[in-house]
Order: C-alpha cells, then structure tokens, then sequence
C-alpha cells in the first residue's frame, strides 16, 4: 500500500506571506490581491490567514520546502523592481490570416506571422508595454498578454472571436514563448472575457 501524501494548506485558505523588511503598503497591496482572488476564484469562501516572516506553518513548508536565506532588500530595490514590473508585459491581438490581411490592406503595420492547425494567425501588438487601457481588448478578438520574464503569459478570449482563433488561441500563446525566448516553464493561462483573474486585471489601469 502506497504511504499518504504529506498533508497540505486546506485550498479554501489562501496564506498572505509578508517579509520582515516589507512597508505598510507592500503588505496591503498583498492583503487586497488575496482577497480578490478569495472573491474571483473561491466565490468569497475562502479564510484569509497573514503569515509573518519566521513564523511560517508547517503545512506551508512542506508545500514550499524549506526556507532559504532571503537577502536584505531596499526602499530603492524596491522602486526599481515596481517600475520594471510595471512595464514588463507586451500585449499582442491575436487574428485569423484572413482578418490580418484585411486589416493590413486598411495601412495597419506590426504584423507578424504564426501558424496552427487550421492555417495562418497573425499577431499584431498593441502596447508595448504595461499598464494597459482595458478598452484596448475587443469582445471580437483573442489577445496574448506576455508577461513570459516573469513566467507567465496569458491568453484573453473574447467572447465573439470566431472558432477559429479561439482554438488557436494556446497554441499562439506556446509559439510567442518559443520566439521569445522565454522559459519552457513559462505558464499560459487562458481567460475567457468575463473570467479575468486579479492577477490578469493588475496589467490595466482602473479595470472595470
């Protein structure tokens, strides 16, 4: 008979982890995204629990194994790093070969090509860097916000983009991390309109 696996954090509990050197907005600003997820993902029900550095529950080192040593940071790191999150993301619409050619013929420019299954998609960006506007995503399109130096890249489905584009939509997301260079461990994580995470929603200003 096979051992139990190690018991784990109940997943209605989301556990906020707050550094020993972070200011008081730092932890706010974690409280605020726990419980929009808490709202988003576990339909308001699930326990907000604030963890303190060095006080860690066993039950979360043995999710995330043991503690190393964290280095000291700085007000100044800090700034750095929250400018260079800020503008990490690229956001890119993804279309079907023949909407591109269309819109290619209108004088739009920044195309470039990517294959699926079914024939040809073109990604067009739209912002080169983050915070975006939110108006800039279309119910009539699919878009690829790549956040791949951070190890993620999302893919947004809007609710009247055809079939085609829709199916395509993981497959885009795969070839802009291959071109891109960015991990193979990098995440896609696809959002149909309506179903946008706190953590998708941070890339825009004032979403609604």
């Amino acid at each position: 008979m096979a051992p139990s696996p190690p018991p784990t954090p109940c997943p209605q509990t989301l556990l906020v982890w707050c550094g020993s050197g972070c200011n008081v907005l730092e932890r706010s600003r974690a409280q605020e995204l726990a419980a929009a997820i808490r709202d988003s993902e576990r339909r308001g029900r699930a326990r907000l629990e604030i963890v303190a550095d060095g006080e860690e529950p066993p039950e979360m080192l043995q999710v995330l194994g043991p503690k190393p040593t964290l280095p000291e940071g700085s007000p100044e790191e800090d700034a750095v790093a929250d400018q260079s999150n800020a503008q990490a993301a690229i956001l890119y619409k993804a279309r079907t070969r023949w909407d591109a050619m269309v819109a290619l013929a209108l004088g739009m420019a920044g195309n470039t090509t990517v294959s699926d299954a079914t024939g040809r998609m073109d990604l067009t960006q739209v912002a080169a860097s983050s915070p975006f506007s939110q108006s800039l995503l279309c119910s009539d399109d699919c878009f690829v916000l790549d956040n791949g130096a951070a190890g993620k890249v999302y893919v947004w489905k809007g609710r009247k983009a055809n079939e085609q584009e829709r199916q395509a939509a993981l497959r885009v997301a795969e070839e802009v991390i291959a071109r891109m260079g960015h991990s193979p461990r990098t995440q896609v994580e696809i959002l149909p309109q309506g179903h946008e995470t706190p953590l998708f929603k941070q890339f825009f200003t004032g979403w609604k």
